[in-house]
C-alpha cells in the first residue's frame, strides 16, 4: 500500500512535538530531576523490567551520574540535539543520538526515584525521529499512536481488573497512601487540604476515579478513527490536570507524547 506523506506537514508538526519536548525537559532540569540533579541521589530501585537490568549490569547510569561532569554533559547534549531537530526535524542521527540520551536518562530516573512523578512519553516520542525516510517516519509516527491508545486503554482495564470501581473506598485509600510522605512532613497546602476532603468524602473519590476510567476507557476510539483525535488529547489534558491537582503526578514528560493526537489530521 502506497503511503502518502505530506513534507511541510510533518515537519511543521514534528517540530511543534520537539518544541514541546523542549520545555519539557527544560522543567525537568529547573524541578530537580536532570542527569545533573540525579547525581545528589542514591539508587532506589531498578524496576522490574529486565530491559532496565541490562543497562544497570552495563554500568550506563551508574558511570554516567558518578561523574558529574558527565551528567551535566549529558544535559548539555539533550538541550542542543533537541535545538538542533527543531531546527531540522528531520536529522535523523540526531533523533537517534537524542533518543539513546533520554531513554538514558528516563532509566537512570527509575533508578533513582521510588515514585516516579514524570511519565514515560518522552523518550517513547521520539522513535519517529531515529528515522530517515519521510515514509518510515510517518509509520513510526503511527505506531506510537497506537501505542499511546494502547498506554491508556490498558490502564481502565487495570482499574477494571483490580477491583477498585467496585469498592467506593478505593479512591479515598489510594489518596491516604500516594499523600503519606505530606503527612508525615506536615504539609498543611491546599493540595494536602484537598486530599482530606476527598479522603473523608467516598462518593465523590469514587466518582472522580470512575471518571478517570471513563477517559482512559475512551481511547478505544481511536483505534478504529482518528476523527477524533483531538478530543481525546483535550480528555487526556484533563485527565492529567486533575491527577496533577489531587495527586501530584506531573504530566511532564507525557505532554509531548499526547500531542501526537492534537496533531493527528498534520501528521496522517
Amino acid at each position: 500500500m502506497k503511503i502518502i506523506v505530506n513534507k511541510n506537514s510533518l515537519k511543521s508538526s514534528s517540530r511543534i512535538i520537539l518544541m514541546i519536548l523542549f520545555f519539557e525537559y527544560l522543567i525537568f532540569i529547573f524541578s530537580g530531576v536532570s542527569f545533573y540533579s540525579l547525581c545528589h541521589y542514591p539508587y532506589f530501585n531498578i524496576g522490574i523490567d529486565p530491559a532496565y537490568w541490562l543497562f544497570y549490569f552495563a554500568g550506563f547510569p551508574q558511570y554516567i551520574l558518578s561523574h558529574i561532569w558527565l551528567a551535566v554533559l549529558c544535559d548539555v547534549l539533550i538541550i542542543v540535539f533537541l535545538l538542533l531537530l527543531i531546527f531540522n526535524p528531520f536529522n535523523n542521527k540526531a533523533g537517534a543520538i537524542l533518543f539513546i540520551l533520554l531513554f538514558l536518562f528516563y532509566i537512570s530516573l527509575s533508578g533513582c526515584l521510588g515514585h516516579k512523578n514524570f511519565q514515560t512519553g518522552f523518550f517513547i516520542v521520539m522513535i519517529p525521529f531515529i528515522f530517515k525516510e519521510d515514509r518510515n517516519k510517518k509509520i513510526a509516527f503511527e505506531s506510537i499512536r497506537y501505542f499511546l491508545l494502547f498506554y491508556y486503554l490498558s490502564a481502565s482495564l487495570l482499574k477494571l481488573s483490580n477491583g477498585g470501581l467496585f469498592e467506593i473506598k478505593h479512591f479515598s485509600e489510594v489518596l491516604q497512601n500516594q499523600f503519606l510522605p505530606y503527612y508525615t512532613e506536615g504539609h498543611q497546602g491546599w493540595r494536602t487540604m484537598l486530599n482530606v476532603f476527598l479522603i473523608n468524602n467516598h462518593k465523590l473519590g469514587f466518582l472522580l476515579y470512575f471518571s478517570s476510567f471513563v477517559v482512559e476507557l475512551s481511547v478505544v476510539i481511536g483505534f478504529f478513527t482518528k476523527k477524533y483525535d483531538q478530543y481525546l488529547f483535550l480528555m487526556l489534558i484533563a485527565f492529567h490536570l486533575f491527577n496533577w491537582m489531587l495527586m501530584d503526578i506531573a504530566p511532564i514528560g507525557q505532554l509531548s507524547f499526547i500531542s501526537i493526537l492534537l496533531l493527528s489530521k498534520k501528521i496522517f
